[in-house]
């Protein structure tokens, strides 16, 4: 009987949490009708898949059918539904059916031939692919999602492939590993039982040992103690000496840095002065372009007057005009028959004249709207100057300030430099007075150095021997541990 793998129920899975989701989405969204219109097929579609996961067919065979059942059906509803745009996930989700199998050769053919479907069904149905509302640009959209899902369903497909050839060559090669172990720990169990032996004979030669070189540092520290005492006062001084240098050093330092600090300081005020000159000069240039602004204003404030003196005469001729055609059409009403023409032309010519007192009347409003707003924009434009020049004098008065700065941390500087020199010397006389109690320190250490070196020899000997005799007890423990070690496995 051929078992079903773990990708293939991972599929069956899939397709039934994809059909409840299906169903529920479809009863939510088109009632009662329509939801058990798409559970027939997506209940079909589970049960179709659900017997053919139980045959006992080919698992190549059975995988391609399970995953290719869902795509069929979910191409199936779309079309009896006159399109359905998201069953592309459906689509999806077939594609994602077959990654799981982790074979790239199969998920690129599904893929290709997939893509080609949906294609060629667009072609000769596309309302029941995608409806009637999608066009064709649209259509591109989605079947480029489409392939680039496939693409990079493909890529992890070919990562997870290659991941599984390197953890089953791991295995393998653990499975080596662990044979060589093996014969490892039986040899590491014949040297352990030999090396216990030895262990306890150098045990016993190193305990003698001990006891005669325990004997010679006691006698060798009784003579040393009384040369020691000689130099202990030499050797206090210079200790002392030695505490008081790296306060010296540390006042040395902290005026050297307080230099640096001042110097940047010092920078940073003279870049600020040219910073202030830079914008005084731009004060300036700001200056003269509200003082343009404000002179073309004023001109303007001219021009709309000159404006109105030609409007007002536009006005007086227009009401001549219209006194003229009203006298005009009276002398066409004496002239009878004659004169009705003339009244039709005197009456044109008032109606003219109408419009243009309107028309002047409106271009005054406008002309006079502006001279409101020129008058406004040079009252703004004024105290604009006056803002200008007070800032003028400001920078002026701060410019003077960082001057003055500059000039104080240059007097500040030069007294430290004087103090980091003076610290300089007393540093260079605390090393050259240590220096010489070094010197007399070492000569009055030569006095004792042949006991000294007698008591270091016995030392060095002692600890060796004691540090053999830990090392023969570690290498004994770890010996013991090494064959329970070996015991246990």
């Amino acid at each position: 009987m051929i078992k079903p793998t773990k990708q293939q129920a991972a599929n069956l899975g899939l397709i039934w949490l994809f059909i409840v989701i299906l169903t529920s989405v479809a009863f939510l969204n088109g009632g009662v009708e329509y939801g058990i219109s798409i559970l027939k097929v997506t209940l079909g579609t589970g049960i179709v898949s659900s017997i053919l996961f139980a045959l006992p067919i080919p698992n190549r065979v059975k995988e391609v059918l399970l995953v290719s059942i869902p795509f069929v059906a979910a191409i199936g509803v779309s079309i009896v539904n006159d399109g359905i745009p998201r069953m592309f996930n459906a689509y999806i989700l077939a594609n994602i059916m077959m990654a799981l199998y982790f074979r790239v050769k199969d998920t690129v053919i599904f893929g290709i031939l997939t893509s080609i479907a949906l294609l060629v069904i667009y072609l000769i149905n596309p309302t029941g692919l995608l409806g009637d509302d999608i066009r064709l640009g649209e259509f591109v959209a989605y079947l480029g999602t489409y392939i680039s899902s496939i693409i990079v369903l493909i890529l992890l497909t070919y990562w997870g492939q290659q991941t599984l050839s390197k953890a089953e060559a791991s295995q393998l090669e653990s499975k080596g590993n662990h044979e060589k172990l093996s014969d490892t720990f039986s040899k590491i169990k014949v040297l352990s039982s030999d090396l216990e032996e030895k262990t306890g004979t150098g045990v016993t030669s190193i305990q003698q040992s001990l006891e005669s070189s325990a004997s010679i540092s006691e006698a060798m520290n009784e003579l040393t103690l009384s040369a020691h005492d000689a130099s202990k006062q030499t050797i206090a001084i210079s200790e002392t000496m030695t505490q008081s240098t790296p306060v010296i050093k540390g006042a040395h330092d902290s005026i050297k840095e307080i230099e640096i600090s001042f110097n940047a300081t010092k920078e940073y005020v003279s870049s600020s002065d040219d910073t202030i000159l830079h914008l005084d000069q731009q004060m300036a240039v700001i200056t003269d372009a509200i003082t343009n602004a404000y002179d073309t204003t004023s001109e303007l404030g001219r021009r709309m007057n000159e404006i109105m003196e030609f409007l007002n005469g536009i006005s007086a001729i227009a009401e001549q005009t219209s006194l003229l055609a009203l006298n005009a059409s009276i002398e066409a009403a004496r002239a009878g028959e004659h004169g009705r023409g003339f009244a039709v032309v005197a009456d044109e010519v008032r109606k003219l004249s109408d419009e243009s007192s309107k028309f002047a009347g409106d271009i005054r409003l406008s002309v006079n709207s502006l001279d409101q707003s020129s008058k406004h924009a040079i009252e703004s434009i004024t105290k604009g100057q006056e803002a200008i020049r007070l800032g003028q004098s400001q920078m002026q008065i701060l410019r003077d300030v960082f001057i003055k700065m500059s000039e104080s941390f240059s007097v500040v500087d030069g007294k430290l430099i004087s103090q980091y020199e003076s610290l300089d010397h007393i540093f260079e006389t605390f090393n050259s007075v240590e220096s010489n109690l070094t010197s007399i320190a070492a000569i009055l250490e030569e006095n004792v150095a042949t006991f000294e070196n007698v008591n270091q020899q016995t030392h060095i000997q002692l600890n060796q021997s004691n540090e053999i005799n830990r090392d023969i007890e570690g290498i004994k423990s770890i010996n013991e541990t090494l064959l329970e070690l070996v015991n246990l496995s």
